[in-house]
């Protein structure tokens, strides 16, 4: 019966979600969206719903950082694969869209604007929240005096490049965002192989095939490489080998666009969840499967392609970014509710409040700084 509730308030909160990215879609500041065709297809719908997916992973591991003092896997392991999948498809996105463009490009990349775009994408919104954590830790009193500033300035430079760790005598830090920030470093390196792929694609196709499977091989291995665990890169192959799919066979795939095909789909992504070792191959294989529908135009009943889910989408870096903030505000900074007095499934309750929240924040953070730092990093790129 607590499973059943539970899930019963994350599919609310989902609800909340899609009527709120409803009534905002139609607000004048997002009247673009009414004109905008599909980008990407269903997968700029996608993108909402998996950073969601991720507040909630987030939210129910800050009941169990509350409860035992370790920031450790919820008791519900659909609960822990969630947000694990939700990045696993937002590296398969990532890995997809940029292959795609690549393929595209046909060996003319532009590469200084490719990566001024990525850095005016990745960073105004980033170091708002860098700023927002400083603020949290320097008007907390016992964080007010004996500063290092050499200390500082090496600190913050982890930061800027992805790297996190603690900044002043602030213990878990990245805990502020709820930890989010690691994924930014395994986008940046795929960013910056990305001139490497675009050589091995020009390579002669059955060697591209072969250096492909070897990739897949070694990288499934999981092996501890500095700071990155390959297996998070196998999943930027994954969306790679669904962009070359889709662009040289994709009118052989309308059957994909079904309802039966979209009902096989959310069954795979559903029994994924249930698997006690996420990263396995037969849920890898499921959450891929789950993705490749996606990609190739599976609007999964409709849902991917309403403005609301597009909103969602849109403001999806937001939402991931900003999530673990107003948890920790909310929750660490200003103790609104003490965690500890209240038991796990009265915790699930706050679902939809605080998703209305977020996304408001979301939609406040993507208007002012996320849309200006696009729009002045696209003037940049075309000033003659």
């Amino acid at each position: 019966m607590e499973h059943f509730i539970k899930i019963s308030f994350f599919l609310f909160m989902l609800l909340v979600s899609y009527f709120l990215g409803t009534k905002i879609a139609q607000h004048r500041k997002f009247y673009f969206l009414q004109f905008r065709n599909n980008r990407y297809g269903a997968i700029d719908g996608l993108r909402g719903y998996l950073a969601i997916s991720i507040f909630v992973h987030h939210f129910m591991l800050t009941w169990v950082w509350k409860n035992t003092a370790h920031w450790y896997r919820p008791q519900e392991i659909y609960f822990q694969n969630i947000g694990i999948v939700g990045v696993m498809i937002f590296f398969m996105i990532t890995g997809y869209l940029f292959t795609a463009k690549i393929l595209s490009d046909k060996g003319n990349t532009n590469w200084i604007k490719l990566y001024k775009s990525r850095i005016f994408r990745i960073y105004p919104l980033f170091i708002f929240i860098l700023f927002m954590i400083t603020l949290v830790i320097f008007t907390q009193e016992q964080y007010q005096s004996n500063i290092n500033f050499s200390l500082l300035a090496e600190q913050y430079s982890k930061w800027i490049l992805f790297h996190g760790g603690n900044i002043h005598t602030h213990n878990h830090t990245s805990l502020i965002i709820a930890g989010v920030d690691w994924t930014l470093k395994y986008e940046w390196l795929f960013y910056l192989s990305l001139p490497i792929l675009a050589f091995t694609l020009n390579l002669n196709k059955w060697f591209t095939i072969l250096l492909i499977f070897i990739g897949i091989y070694l990288f499934s291995q999981d092996y501890k490489i500095f700071s990155f665990n390959t297996i998070h890169l196998l999943f930027f192959i994954i969306g790679g080998i669904t962009a070359y799919l889709y662009s040289t066979t994709k009118d052989r795939f309308a059957f994909i666009q079904s309802n039966i095909i979209s009902g096989l789909a959310i069954i795979l992504l559903i029994s994924s969840l249930i698997f006690k070792d996420i990263y396995a191959p037969l849920p890898i294989l499921f959450i891929s499967l789950f993705f490749v529908v996606i990609a190739l135009g599976n609007t999964m009943f409709g849902l991917l392609e309403k403005k609301s889910s597009i909103l969602l989408g849109e403001i999806s870096y937001s939402i991931y970014l900003i999530h673990g903030l107003i948890i920790y505000i909310l929750f660490s900074y200003f103790n609104v509710i003490d965690l500890t007095s209240i038991s796990s499934i009265e915790h699930t309750y706050m679902f939809p409040i605080l998703i209305i929240l977020i996304i408001a924040c979301a939609t406040l953070t993507y208007l002012y700084i996320e849309q200006p730092s696009i729009k002045l990093g696209k003037k940049v790129f075309y000033k003659k």
